[in-house]
């Protein structure tokens, strides 16, 4: 913002700032009204009389003037010195121009936040053993998965080898087995139909291999759950970890699992207290947060420290339910994933997993397996939210500090050694489209990555769809830049109200490339085999493409306008082999089995 202002006239000389302005009198005068009105603001009066050379202030105080262009005037009223032939010229003004503020989001290589854990990755119920598909799953790499006995037929037993092959860790919800009205396990001392259930459930994950943490019961300290008191819930508690660790005494237990404005210190304690005292303590502190993201860190280590209070260790900190609609109107908007993905991975949750709630318009993201609303209802495309979290799935290596001026823009960063690739996912957490500059620094610290004094940097723009689908994101940024004083800074016009920006950073030479003089590919075709749907990722290629799918006779089955990333239904297609062409170029063609 510039602040200085100077409007002179023969024998009157005012200095004026925008919050400021001081009044400097080369004569005497009776009374002075200086007036300055920029973008609504009008600065106070100052009334003589006042010497010849003395000085005076008005408009004292802190004041917001929006951008652009604005008018200050002074009027000087002198009546009663000397006459002058040309009274009306003590009207003085003067264009000011108000210029904005450009925000910095800062990526620091020299302040290392440890190995890619992508412990912010989770979900609840939003999946089943088939659906949605790998390609929908697999690039988010989710690494947590809280649910029931699941979706579909074969419960847990149809579901546990998919959860397996992505490495991801399964906790099994016992309560939602049972149910959550009376009779209440513990009712007239009665817990029968309650170990039947749990014994059952506990017993088959033993025999069957499969490696599940148990959460007792959800939400204890919310009556919705749990219409008992909390003395009740306690010795339902020690009763179940017993039984728990009688069938399996290596099985992770977790708990309280309580919820939001009913887990009070006060309730919190005293289920702390109580399972200290009687030797029932769960492996991991679980409970869930509703907030905003900017109040996560603290809470984590408020949690750590009553913990530590009470002389208790815990393995892990876990929020197995997050993000609500209080952060968008379905909680489905990309900065808020994002924002929340920041505070996670800075807090060092051992996981979280994203809840799931009613939408806004019709339909449940609880009752069917489409990654609690991250795709659509009938589970076959993603929404912009979806992006968010594959930007978060496609960081690898390690991650580094990213620092902005405005708490309302937030991010995660990586770069992997091996690859030589560098990424990020930044949120925009308002409704504001203002530009933006993006600032990488100490380039010099990420082996491999500045080839010949530059970087290439990509940047996709991921605007806010909510339940809407959004199957390709547009590239808009896809250059060289000079790296100087080991840094890069990569201006954004305009970032997405409510949205994200997914940004990759490569040493030049490694994403555009010219066919046929290299055999690097300019298009990714995934997953191989596809089922219903296949991802096209055009790298190195910035604006519209046409691609073109041929079945192995010949005869093309589609056409397809992509930017950037898209990703195509392909439903419609008979089993086979197909081939993807990339259309302006010649030599371009990727082969695929749709199953």
């Amino acid at each position: 913002m510039k602040n200085n202002r100077h409007i002179t006239q023969k024998r009157k000389v005012w200095s004026f700032s925008v919050i400021t302005a001081v009044i400097c009198l080369l004569l005497s005068i009776n009374t002075l009204h200086a007036k300055a009105k920029t973008g609504g603001l009008f600065i106070r009066e100052l009334t003589g009389p006042l010497a010849a050379g003395a000085s005076g202030t008005i408009g004292s105080g802190t004041n917001t003037i929006s951008n652009g262009v604005h008018t200050i005037n002074a009027n000087a009223n002198d009546a009663n010195r000397f006459a002058e032939s040309n009274e009306t010229n003590n009207t003085l003004s003067q264009l000011i121009t108000i210029e904005p503020t450009v925000l910095t989001v800062m990526v620091d290589f020299s302040v290392d936040r440890g190995p890619v854990t992508y412990r912010a990755s989770g979900f609840l119920l939003g999946i089943s053993a088939t659906t949605p598909s790998s390609a929908l799953v697999n690039p988010l790499k989710p690494k947590f998965f809280r649910f029931d006995n699941g979706f579909g037929s074969g419960g847990i037993d149809a579901l546990y080898p998919r959860i397996q092959s992505l490495g991801a860790v399964g906790e099994f919800i016992l309560s939602d087995s049972y149910g959550y009205s009376a009779p209440y396990p513990g009712d007239n001392s009665d817990y029968t139909r309650w170990d039947l259930t749990v014994t059952n459930i506990v017993t088959n994950a033993k025999n069957k291999g499969q490696n599940l943490q148990f959460d007792i019961w959800n939400e204890p300290s919310n009556a919705q759950f749990w219409g008992r008191s909390q003395s009740q819930y306690l010795d339902m508690w020690a009763h179940t970890f017993q039984l728990i660790r009688s069938i399996n005494p290596n099985t992770v237990i977790v708990g309280p699992s309580g919820c939001c404005t009913q887990l009070n210190t006060t309730w919190l304690q005293t289920y702390l207290t109580y399972v200290k005292a009687n030797n029932v303590i769960p492996n991991i502190l679980s409970w869930h947060y509703m907030d905003s993201p900017f109040n996560i860190e603290t809470l984590v280590n408020s949690m750590r420290t009553l913990a530590a209070n009470n002389g208790l260790t815990f393995s892990g900190y876990e929020l197995n339910e997050s993000m609500s609609p209080t952060d968008g109107r379905n909680g489905l908007r990309p900065a808020d994933a994002i924002l929340y993905f920041a505070a996670l991975e800075r807090a060092g949750v051992s996981n979280a997993a994203k809840s799931c709630w009613n939408e806004v318009g019709g339909g449940s993201d609880c009752s069917a397996p489409r990654l609690d609303g991250l795709v659509s209802q009938d589970g076959l495309y993603p929404r912009s939210i979806w992006w968010a979290y594959k930007g978060y799935g496609d960081i690898t290596g390690r991650l580094y500090a990213v620092t902005t001026g405005d708490s309302n823009y937030d991010g995660i960063a990586g770069y992997d050694s091996v690859s030589k690739i560098g990424k990020a996912v930044f949120g925009n957490y308002t409704s504001s489209n203002a530009g933006v500059q993006l600032r990488f620094s100490h380039l010099d610290l990420m082996s491999g990555l500045v080839n010949e004094g530059k970087i290439h940097v990509k940047v996709e723009s991921v605007p806010n769809s909510e339940t809407s689908n959004l199957t390709s994101i547009p590239t808009v940024v896809d250059s060289e830049f000079t790296v100087s004083n080991n840094e890069v800074v990569v201006p954004l016009a305009s970032f997405e109200p409510w949205g994200a920006v997914l940004v990759t950073l490569t040493p030049t030479g490694a994403t555009r490339v010219i066919v046929p003089r290299s055999n690097v590919s300019q298009m990714n075709v995934f997953p191989n085999p596809a089922g219903d749907v296949l991802t096209i990722e055009l790298i190195g290629i910035a604006g519209k493409q046409q691609v073109e799918i041929f079945n192995v006779q010949g005869i093309l089955v589609k056409e397809i306008e992509i930017t950037g990333t898209k990703l195509i239904n392909i439903s419609d297609l008979p089993k086979g082999i197909y081939l993807v062409h990339l259309k302006n170029n010649s030599l371009e063609v990727q082969k695929f089995t749709k199953q």
